[in-house]
Parts: C-alpha cells; sequence; structure tokens
C-alpha cells in the first residue's frame, strides 16, 4: 500500500491523470479554448472507449472541486455585485429555460426512440447526476440508459461548447488572466481557510459541498477584503485536468454497442436542449445588455460544477453562471422526488 491507494490504484490514477493531461496538451497546442478541461474529457472518455481503465480516486476529483471552487469565489468584484439587480430577470429565464427541457425533452425521448415515460423524464432531468442516479435505482427505469444519456449530455456540452467558441463565436468577456495573483503563502491560507466551508455546506444540506463550500468561503473572505488576487494558472489547469478526467473515466466499462446505440437519443436530446437554452439565453441577454455566452452558461443543462468550470475556462463571469446553476441545482433537488412519486420499483 502507498497511503490508501494501492500499487495498481496508483498506476491506474497516474495512467489516467497522463492520459487527461496529454488531451488538454494537445487541445492547447490546436488553440481550442478551455483546452485542460475539454481536452481532458475527450482523451480519457476515448480511452475509456478503447478499453484502457480510467479511474481517479474519489479524494482527488473532491481536491479538483475544492480549487475550482475557490477560485470561482475569487472572481466575486464589483463587476459582480452591479448585475446583482438584473438576476430576477436572469432567474426568470432560468426558469422558463428549465420548464421548456423538462416538458419538451421527454416527449421526445417518448415519440422517437420509444423510451418508457419514467426513464425518458428522467434522462430529460438537467443535471443533478447524483440525485438522478440515486433515483435511477430506486425506481422502475431503465438505469443503465438513463446513466449513459446523461454522460453523453455532459461530454457533449463540455467538447461542443469550447470548439463552438474556437471557431469563431465570441463569450464577450475580457481575459481573466490579467487579474493579480497571489503569492504562495496567501495562496495557501486562502485554500486551507476555504476548507471550512465543506463541513458547514454538508450541514446546511447544499448540493456539492466540495466546491459550493469553499467558493462561498473564499467568496467571503474575498469581499471582506482578506485576500485579494487570483490563484496560479498552472494549478488551474491542474484542476481542470483532473476534473476532465473524472468527467471522461465515466465511459470506463460501458459497452460500445450499447453507446452507439443510445448515441441517437443522447446527440438528439443535447441539440434540442441547446436550442431551448440558447433561444431564452439569446432573449434575456439582449434584454439584459449582457454577453450571450455569459448568459447561456447560466441556465445550460450541465451541472452545477462543470457549467461553472466551463465559464471560469472561457473567461465568462463564473461568479454570475455559479448563482444561477447553484439556483437551478436546488430547484431540481426539490422538484425531482415530486416528480416520481408512485414509481418506485416494485419489490
Amino acid at each position: 500500500m502507498i497511503g490508501r491507494l494501492t500499487r495498481a490504484d496508483l498506476a491506474a490514477t497516474l495512467h489516467t491523470l497522463a492520459v487527461a493531461a496529454a488531451g488538454g496538451v494537445a487541445f492547447d497546442f490546436l488553440s481550442v479554448p478551455a483546452p485542460y478541461l475539454s481536452g481532458a474529457i475527450l482523451a480519457s472518455a476515448l480511452a475509456a472507449l478503447c478499453g484502457l481503465e480510467q479511474r481517479l480516486p474519489t479524494s482527488l476529483g473532491n481536491a479538483a472541486y475544492v480549487l475550482l471552487g475557490v477560485v470561482v469565489g475569487t472572481t466575486i468584484d464589483a463587476e459582480t455585485l452591479r448585475l446583482l439587480p438584473r438576476w430576477p430577470i436572469s432567474m426568470a429565464a432560468l426558469a422558463v429555460a428549465m420548464t421548456a427541457l423538462l416538458v419538451v425533452l421527454p416527449r421526445y425521448f417518448v415519440r422517437v426512440h420509444r423510451i418508457d415515460p419514467a426513464t425518458a423524464r428522467l434522462c430529460a432531468i438537467p443535471g443533478a447526476m447524483s440525485l438522478i442516479m440515486a433515483l435511477a435505482d430506486d425506481l422502475d427505469v431503465d438505469a443503465r440508459k438513463v446513466a449513459v444519456l446523461h454522460s453523453l449530455r455532459l461530454v457533449i456540452l463540455m467538447i461542443l461548447v469550447p470548439m463552438a467558441v474556437g471557431v469563431g463565436m465570441t463569450t464577450g468577456e475580457a481575459d481573466s488572466a490579467t487579474k493579480p495573483l497571489l503569492g504562495v503563502r496567501d495562496a495557501a491560507l486562502l485554500l486551507g481557510l476555504s476548507l471550512v466551508g465543506i463541513p458547514v455546506a454538508k450541514r446546511l444540506r447544499i448540493p456539492a459541498p466540495s466546491f459550493t463550500g469553499p467558493m462561498l468561503s473564499s467568496a467571503g473572505l474575498v469581499v471582506a477584503g482578506v485576500f485579494s488576487g487570483g490563484l496560479p494558472q498552472p494549478l488551474i489547469a491542474v484542476a481542470f485536468v483532473a476534473m476532465g478526467a473524472t468527467i471522461g473515466a465515466r465511459f470506463t466499462g460501458i459497452d460500445r454497442g450499447y453507446l452507439i446505440a443510445c448515441l441517437g437519443a443522447g446527440a438528439g436530446g443535447i441539440l434540442i436542449a441547446l436550442g431551448l437554452t440558447g433561444g431564452v439565453a439569446w432573449v434575456a441577454a439582449a434584454y439584459l445588455n449582457l454577453p450571450f455566452f455569459q448568459m447561456w452558461l447560466a441556465i445550460a443543462p450541465g451541472g452545477f460544477d462543470t457549467m461553472t468550470a466551463l465559464a471560469l475556462a472561457l473567461d465568462v463571469d463564473p461568479a454570475f453562471v455559479a448563482g444561477h446553476q447553484l439556483v437551478r441545482l436546488i430547484g431540481l433537488f426539490i422538484i425531482i422526488p415530486l416528480l416520481f412519486r408512485g414509481t418506485a420499483r416494485s419489490t
């Protein structure tokens, strides 16, 4: 044993990180936006589908979420506070987009792909992956199809969006690299103090506590004037690689034939979701005079932590995106159990 990892575990972890890092470097060389996130996801997913085991210890994935949560928290500034009066309108746009997805996508899956209604409803939920998979085990649904379609949705989003930016679409935001950086001592102190937010978030039952707790803690420290500055870019790149590897590794063990059979439903579903949320975001962004990508990522049908990380990687205001995605996630945690009352798996 090496710590809590066997030598085999350590070898698998290093191999997974090496594959993900290679994907990030390749995308960086090709000048694809958000290279160390999208490249890592694609490389890990392809390696998994080729039969190469891709896995990371949960602690390493959580460490990446902690680091990215702190980074998002340090982006809180006067501009974020200036936009607060607009949030009720943008939150209304979020509600419209989520309602449209929950109404349209299940009908598409049922009518076009002949998926049973309960499975279709679970496949249509935008995000909240942990809750969705927990429900899939308890409900009378096709849990494997739910897992595959949600994994496809997330991977396609995280790869497609940076590529769309790379072929000429603009985020409308300034380069965040000009932000002053914290010194090593202050960065380490900020990371340490931000860990206090994790047990608090767990106590309050806030979703994704490893991400949300450090994000809120670091934001409070920055707003209070205790710290001023961002974390070093190489450290953020490492977190992106670990996060990308975690997402791509979800395809380990998935039968390729079954995955290909699900591609039609997955691709069709994500195109519909992109169209619905993109249309709502376009109207809201025009009305509020906000960059389209900022508004779209705030209501996009991805995970709270992943969409916020993507905003960070694309130099879109991550605090704005995180606030909306967190509200969306909390709303889903409240609504989802109500949508599936009476559909428990019979014993």
